[in-house]
């Protein structure tokens, strides 16, 4: 089964928050698909830091996937 835990990254974490302090784990997907430049694949790796960083006990109980792709010209 596959669960979506909100429209944002932040309702996506109080989520995963909940879910750990209910003593489960936790993964979150970051998808990029529709990533074709560069910059874009950049800001998208920039972003999975940001919320692997965000994650409670940084980390612990917790996986993180970063799902970009990019098409050279």
């Amino acid at each position: 089964l596959r669960y979506a835990g909100g429209e944002s990254v932040g309702e996506c974490l109080a989520v995963a928050r909940t879910i750990q302090a209910a003593g489960h784990a936790v993964t979150l997907d970051y998808m990029g698909e529709s990533t074709r430049e560069r910059a874009d694949a950049v800001a998208a790796a920039a972003e999975f830091v940001r919320i692997a960083g965000a994650l409670p006990g940084g980390g612990s109980r917790a996986s993180i996937s970063l799902g970009a792709t990019t098409r050279a010209h």
